[in-house]
């Protein structure tokens, strides 16, 4: 193997794990905005002292995941929560 194969391979490889970084920086973040979310749903004074539905806020936080506008407004819908 030449000194140049031997380089273009090494920065390939280099290229692989810094895309696996990003990936598991990425699955990383995503597993730590959810377990805040969780967290806030899992505590009563938090929610109580902010004056926060419960329920309210458990739509809030799933739309937060699935970003869809019209399932919030049917889900909104469905439970009975006002909209202000």
């Amino acid at each position: 193997m030449s000194d140049l194969s031997h380089y273009l391979n090494a920065k390939d490889r280099t290229a692989r794990w810094r895309a696996e970084w990003e990936n598991a920086s990425a699955r990383m973040e995503l597993a730590q905005h959810e377990e805040r979310m969780a967290l806030l749903m899992s505590q009563q004074e938090p929610v109580a002292t902010l004056g926060l539905d419960r329920e309210a806020l458990r739509l809030a936080l799933q739309f937060v995941r699935h970003g869809d506008l019209a399932r919030l407004e049917r889900e909104r819908v469905t439970q009975g929560i006002a909209h202000d």
